[in-house]
């Protein structure tokens, strides 16, 4: 499969660790375009803080409680990015608004071997909820 060459999400993320694993030994889901993908296995964290700059504003906002990571699965895909839902046991959990499908590396195709791609995000927003105020 190949991917397009599309042009990265204008926004910067820092964070401030330590970095908490989550869900591990759960059930993890993932929703794209209204299609829930088959997931083989997450590597999520929850870093002690996540600072996201959006394009233009100049300013970064706290995220609270969001999550980073890597959820890797099987099936059919179209390597592109693309805003996913994240849901825990189940239950929609939160939002992955700039997340990308992308292909494995040898390494990952060794430790997961029925996976045939990964979804990559860099924060989680809470569904429907408006941007924090600009803390810094």
């Amino acid at each position: 499969m190949m991917k397009p060459e599309l042009p990265l999400p204008i926004h910067d993320v820092e964070y401030e660790l330590p970095d908490k694993p989550m869900f591990e030994g759960y059930e993890v889901g993932l929703i794209i375009d209204g299609l829930i993908a088959e997931v083989v296995s997450p590597e999520i964290t929850m870093p002690a803080k996540t600072w996201v700059k959006e394009a233009g504003t100049g300013k970064f906002h706290l995220i609270p409680n969001s999550l980073r990571g890597v959820i890797y699965g099987k099936g059919p895909v179209q390597f592109f990015r693309q805003r996913g839902f994240i849901m825990f046991q189940g239950e929609e959990f939160c939002l992955a608004p700039h997340g990308a499908f992308e292909e494995l590396t040898d390494d990952e195709r060794e430790k997961h071997p029925t996976a045939t791609w990964k979804y990559c995000f860099d924060h989680t927003v809470k569904p429907c909820s408006p941007p924090t105020t600009p803390l810094r």
